[in-house]
């Protein structure tokens, strides 16, 4: 992924000095041996998952490790170093592993650090594709049918350059070529057309309702094909922190409902109301209710 420019934007570095070090820095020298950098990142993204990363590596059980042999340091620098050319999912799997973990015991926060450092290896992940045309606009779209709903990512190339990626749910759909159809429609109403849009091969036989349907190609091999494949890797593994984060958010609804039902000293809560009334200069009384049951908003019988 290429950015504005490199200078306002961190690296993530790993080295090995007295021990493994592993941190977010500006400067940047050149690569040896044990000395790398990767990178640039936005900050956002990159701080948070070298928090993980030195949680991981550079602690157990919650101390800093210390008085180690160098060779223990190698050993962890170059298992790191393998992760981070993300050629498996070892260490996807072990991320998840420890976000549930969590999630299980109540730590919420470090159940979304782990959710997040998810979400940066699946954008960043074979982030540069450099043999992408300099001369040519590519839109790729990666439609996903996930059980009842349809799981959209695109990412928008502009001259090579990976310019904006998003990603969307669509739940309970008819068909799949109407999703595809009028998400397509709706998404260049308004905008310009790029020279090619990639969808996946095996839409090639859907009958698409579209206009500009001579912009839209299915490749099977090249670097067309690579985008369509990084673009649906990005929304599989994206779908998947969806379903994760609300897990760990119904976890967290249901004990802060069972919370508040032991502050008002009961064994069950099934619904609570809550009401309050107040008046501009002692005049234009208004009141107000809002109702939940079972930690849900129950809409029909919230009123003003």
């Amino acid at each position: 992924m290429m950015l504005l420019d490199d200078k306002q934007y961190p690296y993530l570095n790993i080295k090995i000095k007295d021990s493994l070090e592993i941190k977010q820095t500006y400067r940047v020298s050149k690569n040896s041996e044990f000395n790398i950098y990767y990178g640039p990142y936005p900050q956002s993204h990159l701080f948070k998952f070298v928090k993980i990363l030195q949680r991981i590596f550079l602690y157990n059980q919650g101390l800093l490790i210390k008085d180690k042999p160098k060779m223990y340091w190698i050993e962890k620098f170059n298992t790191l170093k393998e992760i981070l050319k993300f050629k498996n999912n070892d260490f996807n799997n072990l991320l998840k592993e420890k976000m549930l973990a969590a999630a299980d015991n109540l730590n919420f926060e470090a159940a979304i650090e782990y959710q997040k450092a998810l979400e940066f290896i699946s954008q960043f992940k074979e982030k540069q594709i450099i043999e992408i045309s300099k001369y040519k606009n590519y839109d790729v779209f990666s439609f996903e049918e996930k059980n009842e709903s349809i799981a959209i990512f695109y990412m928008l190339y502009i001259y090579g350059v990976q310019n904006i990626f998003q990603r969307k749910i669509i739940e309970n759909y008819d068909s799949l070529e109407n999703i595809i159809s009028n998400f397509l429609k709706e998404f260049y109403k308004n905008k310009a057309l790029p020279d090619n849009i990639i969808l996946d091969y095996k839409y090639k036989d859907l009958n698409l309702d579209l206009d500009f349907k001579s912009k839209i190609i299915f490749p099977q091999k090249g670097i067309n094909h690579d985008l369509i494949k990084l673009a649906n890797e990005n929304n599989n593994s994206g779908y998947e922190s969806y379903l994760n984060q609300k897990i760990i958010l119904e976890q967290h609804k249901l004990n802060l409902w069972k919370n508040l039902a032991s502050e008002l000293f009961l064994d069950k809560l099934n619904s609570i109301f809550i009401f309050d009334n107040s008046h501009f200069n002692n005049s234009s009384p208004i009141a107000s209710c809002i109702c939940y049951t079972n930690a849900e908003n129950t809409a029909s019988i919230c009123f003003f």
